[in-house]
């Protein structure tokens, strides 16, 4: 990591960001701001309490990079982004893609429940499928983050990659809408790392 940076966008000088350079800062940032933290907390094997805010946390991470993935500057396709984010870096996920955008991300963002679903961190795989009338999810949160941050370690080798250069464009017209305001401004604060 460049300890230029907080990896935090409001006390990051981000008008100085060097084109090209948005790649790396966003790749620390998600190891700082979601995996190492996340990691951390995992290993604290005191985790059931947290699990709920974990899978919503997993579930914004998986969305936001497929927005990356795909460029997008709406968020109207969110269902597609975070199905070929899935499909493409954590194709061990991809079979439960659909209930796990249908049941936990929108189940969570919009009605704070997962619906016809629920985590459990004892089962063996990364979900078991039951039939209570009708199909129920639970899903397995440290499998599904183990599973995330393989994606990530694989979108961004991806990124990385200059002959990938559809990928990088999309990528750059997604920060560049995502992080206009902090490319544009300077931060309230600049701390020293």
């Amino acid at each position: 990591m460049n300890n230029k940076y907080t990896y935090l966008a409001d006390y990051d000088d981000m008008t100085s960001l060097a084109k090209g350079d948005e790649i790396e800062w966003m790749h620390n940032r998600i190891k700082k701001v979601f995996i190492k933290p996340t990691k951390k907390f995992i290993d604290s094997k005191n985790n059931t309490e947290l699990a709920f805010g974990i899978t919503t946390l997993i579930c914004c991470v998986i969305e936001a990079l497929g927005h990356f993935r795909t460029g997008r500057r709406s968020d109207k396709h969110s269902e597609k982004d975070f199905k070929l984010f899935i499909k493409e870096y954590m194709p061990n996920a991809s079979r439960i893609s659909k209930p796990l955008y249908k049941y936990f991300r929108s189940g969570l963002a919009h009605a704070f429940v997962i619906e016809r679903g629920g985590i459990e961190g004892e089962i063996k795989g990364l979900y078991e499928s039951r039939k209570r009338n009708k199909v129920f999810y639970e899903v397995n949160p440290w499998k599904l983050f183990d599973i995330l941050v393989q994606g990530i370690g694989k979108y961004f080798a991806n990124l990385n990659n200059k002959n990938r250069r559809k990928l990088r464009k999309n990528f750059r017209e997604r920060f560049e809408h995502s992080y206009k305001f902090w490319l544009e401004n300077k931060p309230r604060k600049i701390l020293h790392v």
